[in-house]
């Protein structure tokens, strides 16, 4: 039953939209209004409004033709169109008042008790009467009239008396609704000569005595058609419009001659400029079409404008008189503005060499040069090369070249040159664009070069040929240039006209080969595939392969130097290594398969790498491999290839120190910094700390303190900073893996040995800081033979001090200055001058000195000269705890 109900609904809602019976609050509407059949009438369906009051008339009557409103008393001119729709509108909208006030509680409607009592409210004979002639919604060319008749205001001056004159109801109104009839006859002109927007015309015409431009709009785009055919400015042409719809009359005196009979008066006759616009009529849309044939969207006609400009107007300075041509009507016009028309066709002439999308929708490039052609096509999102060689090909080179050509503008026009003056007859280059040669008429692709290549009578596949564009291309020629002006000449296959453009950064894309286009991605794989990795230099070869350990009951990958000599692997640079190689981007492309390697360096690769890939079944593992030739300044990278590869290309300086980085484990001690309990340190030049980390009687922390009989008080933030230090200490490098230690290393007698004991460990780790070496770095090795590192010279600069670096810097007590008996007291009304005088000789004896006169002899790690007064570790304790303060290095 209630699914019953609810179909009858739907069916009764659908049945009152079919028939437009109104709604509730449409009848609401309806009853407040004061002329309800005017509730759905659509202000286009008015045709005449006709106002009549104190022995005045004013006729308006729309054309159809023209969709314009004519005024046709007192005078036949154009009507402000949106002066009559604020008519057409108050009437639509009148409603009866709905409150009075305390002067007069009149509201609503009522009825007169019989006709002598519309004198009350002047309305026996109205002060003002406007009758609307109008076509009923839905009726084809059938019209009604009906007449408002206006009386006079309330007691409190803010209401009025209407009533229709057909009715005998009298309505009180709000006197503000019917303001619209309080206009002059003269508002309801239109002071505008011309109607048309610059939005909406398709045609415009400037026609002087010597010469003649025209423009038309195609496809949305302005193209000039006389005296020359060009792509013309859209806001230039535009604005112009809107300056012929700026020629309006200025107050009454702009308003001449309502019917002028004689033109040669004005000089209308012969015209100095004849301007038209034209906009297009249209159809009813598709939607329309389908519609019942009462209700059908009318076509819009269309309508041309055409104004006359004439002489200057008698006793108005800097006014020219004008007229529509279907107008008798004369005004005065602005003469500036009727000078700001004057343009030469150059001046409404595109300053774009080209017209493309902003967001580019070029999908097909070829670039003709005298030795060779490039052709590119769009595949998808990406770029392909197809001439000379197919390959991938780069967006970012294509686009820059589309958004420069794009960019260039016009500064020189030549109409009818001679091609071969501007080096054009034969171009140096020239450039084919097609805006989506390669998609269909709904957008989707349907390029040749997507279908399946066709196979050979022996079953190989044939090179796949560029694709076919359809469409317009946008051609260009590029001659000559001028290298005074920085100027390029150019001809556009749609023009006959050669153009200059401005070439800063032109030539630049024009003669790039095609390399510059091809994609510089030169090597790609899996980084979980890579097996191995070998990599010489300088004569040696440095390998790591990816092995399987065991954890417990886990297997897991690790990386593993293989040589020079069996060690851990650093893993972190075989990961930035990998992760650069299986992605490689050559910064630029050099040459293509050059007869001569040797100006690359490449015929004696200073970097061979090969990369090894795992195995798949009984196929042999696939291997990749790099060379790494010169260097290229500045700072560029290297020249490089591929081991089978053809392109000579340039990879960047990080690629190529990652080549030449460390591949071994770079740890040189490690050990839990928590679990130190000693530490030895040992100086060349004989001095000694020991320390140990202990728990003070009656504390629950250990601390380090000083053993070994010495009295040094250490900083023991400064202890605890060494042992981090040598808890995960890493070489940068390794000037050597295994064997005997070289003299040169300074390890048979280091500059500083440290050992450290850690709990549980019987062995305790030992580092041993030897000799400095080049590039401001220092041998360093924890064992008597085997690998040395090298690590920055700073890391142990202030170790290698000595003792007194781990000493706590006493704080120094300024003592106060007593003056001596008869010692005069500075005044403060004393000169400044005096403050300065130099202190007496028993002052400076008691001063405190700043450092111990003894001094330090020479140590072994060469210290620089601010190091000289450091107290020597050999020194009694009580040197320490004199005023003389050891330098604390930050």
């Amino acid at each position: 039953m209630m699914g019953g109900v609810l179909v009858a609904v739907l069916a009764t809602l659908a049945v009152l939209k079919i028939v437009h019976a109104p709604t509730e609050s449409e009848l609401a509407a309806r009853r407040d209004r004061v002329i309800p059949a005017l509730y759905d009438v659509d202000p286009d369906d008015v045709t005449r409004v006709e106002l009549k009051r104190e022995g005045e008339t004013i006729a308006l009557d729309r054309s159809e033709a023209s969709e314009r409103w004519q005024m046709t008393q007192p005078a036949k001119v154009l009507a402000d169109n949106s002066r009559v729709r604020d008519v057409i509108s108050d009437l639509k909208n009148l409603s009866r008042r709905t409150a009075g006030s305390a002067k007069d509680d009149k509201q609503g409607a009522f009825t007169p008790q019989d006709k002598s009592y519309l004198a009350e409210y002047r309305l026996d004979q109205p002060l003002k009467t406007v009758t609307l002639t109008y076509r009923p919604k839905g009726a084809d060319k059938e019209t009604k009239s009906v007449t408002l008749d206006v009386g006079t205001t309330t007691a409190d001056n803010e209401g009025l008396y209407v009533k229709l004159a057909s009715e005998p109801v009298v309505f009180v109104v709000n006197k503000t609704s019917l303001n619209s009839l309080d206009k002059k006859a003269n508002e309801f002109r239109q002071p505008k000569l011309v109607s048309i927007g610059r939005f909406d015309a398709d045609r415009l015409t400037l026609e002087w005595p010597e010469r003649k431009i025209v423009a038309e709009k195609k496809d949305s785009k302005w193209h000039l058609a006389e005296p020359i055919e060009d792509r013309a400015d859209q806001n230039k042409v535009e604005d112009l419009i809107a300056k012929l719809g700026d020629l309006k009359a200025e107050g009454d005196s702009g308003f001449v001659d309502d019917n002028a009979t004689d033109p040669a008066k004005y000089g209308l006759d012969q015209p100095r400029l004849i301007a038209a616009i034209h906009k297009p009529g249209s159809e009813p849309s598709a939607a329309d079409q389908n519609k019942n044939k009462k209700d059908k969207a009318k076509e819009k006609a269309e309508l041309t404008e055409k104004v006359l400009i004439g002489k200057e107007v008698e006793g108005q300075e800097g006014k020219l008189y004008a007229k529509l041509a279907d107008q008798n009507y004369v005004i005065a016009v602005s003469a500036a503005t009727v000078a700001e028309l004057d343009k030469q066709p150059n001046d409404l002439r595109s300053r774009d060499l080209v017209d493309l999308a902003p967001n580019s929708d070029v999908d097909y490039v070829a670039i003709q040069r005298s030795d060779a052609k490039i052709v590119l096509a769009k595949k998808g999102f990406d770029w392909e090369l197809y001439e000379p060689k197919k390959a991938p090909a780069e967006s970012t080179p294509v686009n820059d070249l589309i958004k420069k050509i794009d960019d260039l503008e016009i500064k020189e026009f030549f109409d009818n040159a001679d091609l071969k003056e501007y080096g054009l007859d034969d171009p140096a280059v020239r450039v084919t664009l097609y805006k989506k040669g390669l998609q269909g008429e709904d957008g989707t692709a349907t390029r040749q070069d997507e279908a399946k290549a066709a196979e050979t009578k022996q079953g190989e596949k044939k090179a796949e040929a560029a694709p076919e564009p359809k469409g317009s291309p946008v051609e260009l020629w590029f001659g000559k240039r001028d290298e005074e002006k920085k100027l390029t000449y150019v001809k556009r296959g749609d023009s006959g006209s050669v153009v200059a453009v401005t070439d800063e950064g032109l030539w630049e894309l024009l003669d790039r080969g095609y390399l510059a286009y091809r994609r510089k991605q030169v090597l790609a794989f899996s980084e979980p595939d890579a097996a191995k990795i070998s990599i010489y230099r300088d004569g040696k070869t440095y390998s790591v392969e990816r092995k399987e350990e065991k954890e417990g009951e886990l297997k897991k990958e690790t990386w593993r130097m293989t040589e020079p000599v069996d060690a851990p692997a650093d893993s972190t640079t075989v990961s930035d290594l990998l992760f650069g190689l299986s992605r490689l981007n050559a910064t630029r492309l050099v040459a293509e398969t050059p007869s001569d390697l040797q100006p690359y360096g490449l015929d004696e690769p200073r970097i061979r790498a090969t990369i090894t890939l795992k195995a798949e079944g009984d196929k042999p593992p696939v291997q990749h491999v790099l060379l790494i030739g010169s260097p290229v300044e500045p700072d560029e990278g290297s020249h490089a290839r591929l081991g089978d590869g053809d392109l000579v290309f340039v990879v960047d300086t990080r690629t190529v120190n990652l080549l030449e980085s460390e591949l071994r484990d770079h740890t040189v001690l490690k050990f839990d910094a928590g679990k130190a309990d000693t530490l030895s340190l040992t100086w060349a030049d004989g001095g000694k700390l020991e320390l140990a980390n202990q728990k003070p009687a009656g504390k629950p922390l250990k601390e380090w303190t000083v053993t070994g009989g010495s009295e040094l008080k250490p900083d023991t933030g400064k202890v605890r900073d060494l042992v981090s230090f040598l808890a995960n200490l890493r070489a940068d490098r390794f000037a050597q893996y295994t064997g005997d230690l070289k003299p040169e290393y300074g390890m048979e007698q280091p500059a500083l040995t440290i050992e450290v004991k850690v709990e549980s460990e019987s062995t305790p780790k030992t580092l041993r800081v030897g000799a400095a070496a080049e590039g401001d770095k220092r041998y360093v090795a924890s064992d008597a033979s085997g690998a040395v590192g090298l690590i920055d010279e700073s890391r142990v600069k202030d170790l290698l001090t000595g003792p007194p670096h781990f000493a706590v810097p006493e704080e120094k007590k300024p003592e106060e200055k007593k003056p001596e008996t008869g010692e005069k007291t500075e005044s403060p009304s004393e000169p400044a001058e005096k403050k300065e005088t130099p202190p007496a000789p028993q002052q400076k004896k008691e001063a405190t000195p700043a450092a111990p006169e003894k001094k330090q002899p020479p140590q072994a790690s060469d210290q620089p000269p601010e190091k000289k007064d450091t107290p020597n570790a050999s020194s009694k304790s009580d040197n320490v705890k004199k005023d003389a303060k050891p330098k604390s290095q930050p």
